[in-house]
C-alpha cells in the first residue's frame, strides 16, 4: 500500500477521533461479553464479526500512528500499519453491522460501537474501499435535495395519494390547505411554507376547525370527556 493512501487514512482517522472515541477504544478490556448480542456473531461464529474484534483493528491502527510506544515498538504494543488483510477485515465487519446497538446494552462500559464503525467507515472510504452502492445511494440523496424543482411533481402526487386514502378510510373529503405554485425560478428552491401563510382555522368548517387533518381525535378535549380527579384517601388531621 503506497504511502500517500496511508497518509488519507491515518489524517481521516485523526480528524475523526474525539474525546469519545477515544475514551471508548481506551476502556474496552476485550472481554467479549458483545458477542452475546451481535447478530452477525451469533449466526457466522466468525471472529471478525465480533464488536470487540472491530474495535480492536481501529485501535491498531491508532497505536502505530498516535502513540509514541506504538511507533517505535509496534510488535510489544499491538499496533501495526494498515494493509490489504486489514481494510478486508475491517469492510466485512463494518459494513455487515446493522447498527443496532445491542452491544451497548451488554457491555459494561457501555461502548456505544456506532462511533467504532463510524470510524472505521472512515478509514475505507479514504482507501477508496467503500461500498459502492451506498455511496450511490448517498450521491443520490445530495443530488436530490439539490434539486428539489426535479421532484415537484412526484411529491406533490404523493400528497395527492394520501388524501384520496383519508378520503376512502373516513369517508369525508380532504383537500389540501394551500397549493403548490410553480418555482419562480428554474434553480429556486420551493417557497419558505411557515405557519404564518396558511388559512387560520376560523376559516374552516365549524366541525373540522378543532379537529387534526390527519385524525379524528379532537385537539381539544371538552371537559366531560376529562376523567375526574381521584380523591385523596387520607384525610387531613
Amino acid at each position: 500500500m503506497d504511502k500517500q493512501t496511508i497518509d488519507t487514512m491515518v489524517g481521516k482517522l485523526d480528524k475523526g477521533m474525539n474525546r469519545q472515541l477515544k475514551q471508548y477504544l481506551d476502556i474496552c478490556a476485550r472481554c467479549a461479553i458483545c458477542k452475546d448480542s451481535c447478530h452477525q456473531y451469533v449466526a457466522t461464529g466468525d471472529m471478525k464479526y465480533l464488536p470487540a474484534r472491530r474495535a480492536e483493528l481501529i485501535r491498531e491502527v491508532y497505536r502505530k500512528y498516535f502513540t509514541k510506544a506504538g511507533e517505535f515498538v509496534p510488535a510489544l504494543y499491538e499496533a501495526r500499519d494498515p494493509d490489504d488483510h486489514l481494510l478486508d477485515e475491517l469492510y466485512d465487519s463494518a459494513y455487515a453491522c446493522t447498527g443496532c446497538r445491542r452491544c451497548m446494552f451488554y457491555c459494561p462500559f457501555s461502548i456505544d460501537n456506532a462511533w467504532v464503525v463510524a470510524a472505521a467507515k472512515g478509514i475505507l472510504i479514504a482507501a477508496d474501499r467503500g461500498n459502492d452502492m451506498l455511496g450511490q445511494l448517498a450521491d443520490a440523496a445530495l443530488f436530490k435535495s439539490d434539486n428539489m424543482d426535479m421532484f415537484r411533481d412526484i411529491i406533490v402526487n404523493g400528497f395527492a395519494d394520501i388524501e384520496n386514502e383519508l378520503r376512502e378510510e373516513t369517508g369525508r373529503e380532504w383537500r389540501s390547505r394551500w397549493t403548490w405554485p410553480a418555482p419562480t425560478s428554474s434553480t429556486s428552491r420551493w417557497p419558505d411554507r411557515t405557519r404564518s401563510s396558511r388559512p387560520r382555522s376560523s376559516s374552516m368548517p365549524r366541525e373540522q376547525a378543532g379537529r387534526c387533518p390527519c385524525s379524528r381525535v379532537p385537539t381539544t378535549a371538552s371537559s366531560s370527556a376529562i376523567p375526574p380527579r381521584r380523591s385523596s384517601s387520607r384525610t387531613a388531621s
